[in-house]
């Protein structure tokens, strides 16, 4: 259940397109506890954790999260970039 509060403020790290839709890979110290198929609010949508890693060049925890076409069209998120 999601609180409404803002916990912390990650990074995105990269930002792709696999088969028309996306995938995010943000980084915050906050995902060093995350597992796979938790659900964060990034920019206010609700996503599923489908990776969870540290980032290119031990550079700290991120989580990737998988984003359908629509999602990215419908949100922000389509407009998200690396750094």
């Amino acid at each position: 259940m999601f609180t409404g509060l803002v916990q912390e403020v990650g990074e995105v790290v990269a930002s792709e397109t696999r088969q028309g839709d996306g995938r995010l890979l943000v980084r915050a110290p906050m995902f060093a506890k995350r597992a796979l198929g938790e659900s964060v609010a990034v920019s206010g949508v609700c996503l599923t954790v489908t990776a969870a890693d540290d980032a290119p060049g031990d550079a700290g925890p991120c989580a990737a999260f998988d984003v359908s076409l629509e999602t990215l069209a419908q949100t922000t998120l389509g407009d998200l970039a690396a750094g």
